[in-house]
């Protein structure tokens, strides 16, 4: 049995080859893969969320007014275990809709806004969009200061009579 060594055959072999490996590092380059971090202007354009237009008008839909920058942006992981901190967080997110298990051991962004219509509260409180491939994963509203809250990311109704105190505030004004 001989062998022919074809020429023809073996260029073509080889352009597809590199055709191939060429469209795979564009790809790469090119598009973000799962678990890659996604410049803004990739928005996605179902949520919205890619911009920070897109995220303001979210906290806006919630009923909040919020600062026109972020006051900060940073990375984390959900971990792998949940501590009891992150269990009781995690209780706040499930109360609202959300599951960061699903998350454990993914990159997510947190986007910090500052909201500027709480009640009673003109400064010192903040918004937390927890986003994962571009979807609000999980968030809060909470006070920055020593003695301060935590609350899921919807505004809560506030009476007009009563300053925008919660019932937990009356009950404690009642007791004493």
């Amino acid at each position: 049995m001989t062998f022919r060594f074809r020429w023809k055959l073996a260029t073509l072999l080889l352009l597809v080859g590199a055709a191939v490996l060429a469209g795979g590092l564009f790809l790469k380059d090119g598009l973000p893969l799962p678990g890659e971090d996604r410049p803004a202007e990739t928005d996605n354009a179902s949520s919205g969320l890619g911009t920070n237009e897109g995220r303001r008008q979210y906290l806006i839909a919630l009923g909040w007014e919020v600062g026109e920058e972020p006051e900060e942006i940073r990375e984390v992981v959900i971990p792998q275990e949940f501590d009891e901190t992150y269990q009781q967080y995690n209780q706040l997110q499930e109360e609202q809709g959300f599951d960061l298990e699903r998350y454990r051991g993914q990159r997510a962004k947190v986007y910090t806004y500052q909201i500027l219509n709480y009640p009673d509260r003109p400064e010192g409180i903040v918004a937390h969009l927890l986003i994962c491939d571009w979807k609000v994963i999980g968030g809060d509203v909470c006070s920055v200061e020593l003695d301060g809250f935590m609350q899921g990311l919807e505004q809560p109704e506030f009476s007009q009579d009563d300053g925008g105190s919660s019932g937990e505030e009356e009950a404690a004004s009642q007791e004493e």
